[in-house]
């Protein structure tokens, strides 16, 4: 059984009256245990009900005289145990952070509208959504929006493109059904052949005047703005 001397000025004090005894208390117990003669009762009784002794005790109140317990020289002290503290130590090393707070932000894609001889260049996907669409797709982590568009127009079309220009900003969060995308639509110039490859069922050039049906995601509108802006360059109304 853990014991532990009852330390302070209430020891130093019990000292300068002459009693024989120590007070000392244990752990894990319900009140204090001390041994004094019968005849050091009566002083102890009179320092435990002392305001000035129990105000000037360095860690604990003055115990309370119970009586012998029929022990016959022996006396029961009891005192009500400090509350136990609990403190957890940080992990060494580790410091504790804030969890982050989760975002939902718009994927970023590019497209590229292709000016060949004799029209713009349109594939017809192969994956879902379905339909007809301007070249283009996610821009890749560390990759910039225009090395995209130019990786994009040679990965579906087998096409080197060059003079690439931007025409607009597409944001709706409707745009594409699968998730929020925002798209920067580029314009290019490329010579060649065209070829169907990557996620491209079928590929074809096409006019004004012969735009293939269904057009995917806001595609349509996008072409509307760049037919428009053409016409605005070259002074057709």
């Amino acid at each position: 059984m853990k014991t532990t001397l009852f330390r302070g000025t209430v020891t130093q004090r019990t000292k300068e009256t002459g009693l024989s005894a120590s007070v000392v208390y244990t752990d894990g117990l319900e009140g204090w245990n001390a041994r004094p003669t019968q005849s050091d009762l009566a002083g102890m009784e009179q320092m435990s009900n002392s305001p000035g002794i129990a105000a000037t005790s360095g860690r604990r109140p003055v115990p309370k005289v119970l009586g012998d317990g029929g022990l016959g020289e022996g006396a029961f002290f009891k005192t009500p145990l400090p509350p136990a503290r609990s403190r957890k130590k940080p992990t060494a090393g580790k410091t504790r952070r804030a969890p982050k707070p989760k975002y939902r932000n718009p994927v970023p894609t590019v497209d590229i509208i292709i000016e060949v001889p004799g029209g713009i260049v349109l594939i017809r996907r192969k994956n879902e959504p379905l339909g007809w669409a301007i070249p283009g797709g996610f821009i890749d982590y560390g990759e910039s929006a225009e090395h995209a568009a130019v990786r994009e127009a040679k990965e579906e079309t087998s096409l080197d493109v060059e003079e690439l220009a931007l025409l607009g900003v597409y944001s709706d969060p409707e745009r594409d059904p699968r998730m929020h995308t925002i798209s920067a639509v580029f314009t290019a110039r490329a010579s060649g052949t065209p070829r169907a490859d990557d996620d491209a069922a079928d590929i074809g050039m096409f006019t004004r005047d012969n735009l293939p049906s269904p057009l995917a995601f806001d595609h349509g509108k996008i072409l509307d703005d760049y037919f428009r802006a053409l016409d605005a360059k070259t002074g057709n109304k």
